[in-house]
């Protein structure tokens, strides 16, 4: 079995959208958009246009490296995989804040960061899709991007651009997947 990258893509997705696990964010709050390699003003123009949520996020998988705790020989048909994932996410703001309102809006943000960082560290939630296809991820949660995995995922500070009525931040984890090999 390959390591199910389009399924560890969606579940997050479902998860941060509000259709699966047992703690995520309110339905609403997160949208999922199509970021790869779309030029800035092309993916403020389609937020703008589009979006109903209050944030947009896109989920990157980045390569999977062999876990300190895999012994490949020991287990015979199986390794254990750590990966790094990065969350992405835009705020649109719907007109040009001014300064008397930034801090409530970045209040928001940081609010809705910890809800989406703890619902992705939540245990097992992260197990299958809605579809019931398999992750692979073991534990079934996001945890820390430290070597270590231990603790929950963190976020960046965000980027603001008030100008361009946007705000750019980061959430960042890690994964641990049972991979079975191909024999």
């Amino acid at each position: 079995m390959a390591i199910a990258s389009a399924a560890i893509r969606t579940a997050i997705s479902e998860l941060l959208e509000g259709s699966i696990g047992t703690l995520y964010p309110e339905a609403g709050t997160f949208e999922r958009g199509a970021f790869d390699g779309q030029p800035d003003a092309a993916k403020l123009a389609k937020l703008r246009q589009t979006s109903h949520a209050r944030h947009w996020f896109d989920v990157v998988l980045l390569p999977a490296r062999q876990h300190p705790a895999s012994n490949v020989s020991q287990l015979a048909s199986r390794a254990i995989l750590a990966m790094a994932v990065e969350i992405p996410v835009w705020t649109c703001l719907r007109t040009e804040a001014q300064a008397d309102e930034r801090a409530s809006t970045l209040a928001a943000i940081a609010s809705d960061s910890v809800t989406a960082c703890r619902s992705l560290a939540r245990p097992h939630g992260l197990d299958a899709t809605a579809d019931a296809v398999a992750t692979g991820i073991v534990g079934g949660c996001v945890s820390s991007p430290n070597e270590l995995g231990t603790g929950i995922p963190v976020v960046s500070k965000p980027d603001e651009q008030w100008d361009k009525r946007w705000v750019r931040w980061v959430i960042a984890g890690s994964i641990i997947i049972d991979d079975e090999l191909d024999s």
